[in-house]
Parts: C-alpha cells; structure tokens; sequence
C-alpha cells in the first residue's frame, strides 16, 4: 500500500532542503496541499489520484528532484 504519510514526510524533507529555492518549494507546497486530505491510498481510485498528483508537480520541479523518492515508493509497493 502507498504510504501518503510518509510521502508527505519526504516531500516536506526535500522541501526543507531546498528551502532557498522557490522553483522546488513552491511545487512541492502545492503538491502537499493537494494531498494533504489523503489518509489511506488503499484503494486503486486513491492510488491513482496519488500517482496523479505526484507526476504532475514532478513535472514542475526541476528534472530528477521528485524522481528519486516516488520510484522508491512504487518500488516498495510493486507498482
């Protein structure tokens, strides 16, 4: 199952680590917003909205930030 927890724990880390960089901040705030209403992704309808959101702003931050971390957790899950 995707964890939006912790997805939120690792956007808000990377946010923290740019955190002098409006092109990765500010995507990523918005990102947080747009999820932050998700508790569990345990059905596929969560799942996908999820996934939706998370390409959309990957494609806002600068090539590769977002790539990293969702890989990891789809890796984890099997997708």
């Amino acid at each position: 199952m995707v964890d939006p927890y912790q997805i939120r724990r690792d956007l808000i880390a990377l946010r923290s680590s740019h955190s002098g960089n409006d092109a990765v901040t500010a995507p990523i705030n918005k990102l947080l917003g747009k999820i932050a209403h998700i508790r569990e992704a345990n059905n596929p309808a969560r799942k996908a909205a999820l996934n939706r959101l998370i390409d959309e702003a990957a494609k806002e931050l600068p090539t590769g930030m977002i790539t990293g971390l969702w890989d990891e957790q789809k890796a984890s899950n099997g997708n």
